[in-house]
């Protein structure tokens, strides 16, 4: 980038000057692009279902303390929950049929 003290290229400057404020102001974070083996993608998937088995508890434990205070809760509470599970569990095991494939 250049600058010139010239009035005929103040117009190129100024816009010089802001493209390298804004050029500046970028922030890179690289992210390593990561492959999972089958051992590790089942090991995620034994976490995320113990981790869901704990959310599950939690759940079960405050809607008990809700229902002890007399407050409703709603009639379909169940089946979004099931349904977040679902996709959860879909998502992991679509991962370890994919790594699946490529190793054979």
């Amino acid at each position: 980038m250049t600058c010139s003290p010239h009035p005929y290229n103040l117009a190129e400057t100024i816009s010089t000057l802001r493209f390298g404020t804004q050029a500046r102001q970028i922030k890179n974070q690289p992210k390593v692009n990561r492959e999972f083996s089958v051992p590790e993608l089942k090991l995620l998937l034994e976490r995320a279902d113990k981790e869901i088995g704990d959310k599950k508890a939690q759940i079960t434990v405050l809607e008990n303390i809700i229902q002890e205070c007399g407050a409703q809760l709603p009639e379909n509470l169940d089946d979004k929950i099931e349904q977040a599970v679902k996709e959860m569990d879909d998502e992991l095991e679509r991962k370890i049929e994919e790594e699946e494939t490529e190793i054979e």
